[in-house]
């Protein structure tokens, strides 16, 4: 079970990747200050998209953009790059 990463890492690395997958770090969003953007699938399977507005409601200076398609919408979409450079031209 898991991912295609997970299936293919040493079982040192899959001891790993369950830690992280696992440690719950919400509490500490709120503390990072950091301009953020997140691109976000919304059929994403592996980190759902729940997740991301969670992330996007705890983090003061975050913004969620939501792309059709899974875990690497962002390869699938051309107009990626503009999206990422709108934000930083307005971010910054």
């Amino acid at each position: 079970m898991g991912s295609v990463d997970f299936q293919k890492a040493s079982p040192m690395m899959r001891k790993i990747l369950v830690q992280c997958v696992n440690e719950d770090i919400s509490d500490l969003l709120p503390e990072i200050n950091a301009v953020t953007l997140l691109v976000w699938g919304k059929q994403d399977q592996v980190t759902p998209l729940w997740m991301g507005k969670k992330m996007e409601r705890l983090l003061p200076n975050a913004y969620l953009v939501q792309m059709k398609g899974g875990h690497f919408a962002y390869l699938n979409h051309s107009h990626f790059i503009k999206i990422v450079e709108a934000y930083l031209k307005e971010a910054f």
